[in-house]
C-alpha cells in the first residue's frame, strides 16, 4: 500500500499540507516501510488554498496522506474523494509503521 507523506526534508514528517512542495510516496508491506519517490506538487495559489483535483491525481496511487497538518478544505475535499488522512510527527518510517495493519490494505 503506498502513503504521501507530506516532508520538508524526506526523513521527518514536519510539514503542513497547504505549504508543501513534496509529497514523498512510501509503501508499506506489513511492518516493512520502504521509499518509492518523490513526487512535486502543484504550488499552491494562495497560504491556505490548493487545487485538490490535480493534488489528487498526482496521488492517485496512494491511500493515505500524511502530513503534519490539514487545514478543514483539505480534509473535506481529499476524504470525499477517497484518501485517508493522518496527522503526525516524527520520522517518516516510524510514523508509517504506527498506521494500523488492516487499514494500509485496500479494501
Amino acid at each position: 500500500m503506498r502513503i504521501a507523506v507530506i516532508s520538508r526534508d524526506g526523513v521527518g514528517v514536519n510539514e503542513r499540507l497547504h505549504r508543501a512542495s513534496d509529497a514523498f510516496v512510501w509503501e508499506r508491506e506489513g511492518s516493512a516501510a520502504r521509499f518509492v519517490e518523490r513526487r512535486a506538487l502543484s504550488s499552491a495559489p494562495t497560504k491556505l488554498f490548493r487545487d485538490y483535483l490535480s493534488l489528487a491525481a498526482v496521488l492517485e496511487d496512494c491511500r493515505w496522506v500524511v502530513a503534519l497538518g490539514f487545514n478543514g478544505e483539505a480534509r473535506r475535499e481529499l476524504s470525499a474523494r477517497g484518501f485517508r488522512l493522518h496527522e503526525a510527527r516524527g520520522t517518516i518510517a516510524e510514523v508509517i509503521r504506527a498506521l494500523p495493519a488492516d487499514s494500509v490494505t485496500r479494501a
